[in-house]
């Protein structure tokens, strides 16, 4: 699923199959990545091209091994991860978190994955929309896994950017739970 221009794209094989310009999606989160990923794109952004980031990391941590030119040797320590070394006072090295959904309306469908930017990852939200992590932390405080309900994915329209927020909408049945924990697996 693609967020782009602030519209919600279903993508398969590099071909868009289908978009909406409603304002949120129900999903149901099946499994999020262990961390917070990052990637680099050198040079100015152009929507036209689509091109691989120059460097990237699954961990957060550490360039990723297939990188031919890393920035650095630590993502802790790289020029690019510097307050700065982005357009706008950003970094130019960006977080991004891998989350794979499957639509509430079609449980045994297509399993999508969606990469989050940073700003709808981190923070702590108002007015009962937060991103996510705030999101996972809230439900942890009824003991609620975020595998365990249907989640409102919703674009935050104070945001010059897309930028997903994210609050409960129902719990799953048991047997959608079980059948959404396997497919999570």
């Amino acid at each position: 699923i693609s967020i782009r221009g602030g519209v919600f794209r279903l993508v398969v094989d590099g071909k868009e199959i289908a978009s909406s310009e409603e304002r949120s999606m129900k999903v149901v989160v099946i499994n999020v990545a262990p961390d917070v990923s990052r990637k680099f794109f050198a040079g100015a952004y152009d929507a036209s091209v689509k091109a691989s980031p120059s460097c990237w990391s699954a961990n957060g941590n550490t360039p990723d091994k297939s990188i031919a030119s890393p920035q650095g040797s630590s993502c802790a320590t790289c020029e690019q991860n510097i307050k700065g070394s982005g357009s706008n006072n950003t970094r130019a090295c960006k977080f991004e978190r891998r989350v794979a959904v499957v639509l509430e309306n079609d449980l045994g469908g297509d399993l999508f994955q969606l990469s989050l930017p940073a700003m709808s990852i981190f923070g702590k939200g108002e007015d009962g929309k937060l991103p996510l992590n705030a999101y996972a932390t809230f439900l942890a405080g009824f003991n609620v896994n975020i595998t365990a309900v249907v989640t409102e994915m919703r674009f935050d329209t104070n945001s010059a950017t897309p930028k997903l927020v994210f609050k409960a909408a129902r719990p799953l049945t048991e047997d959608e739970y079980t059948s959404c924990r396997e497919r999570g697996e």
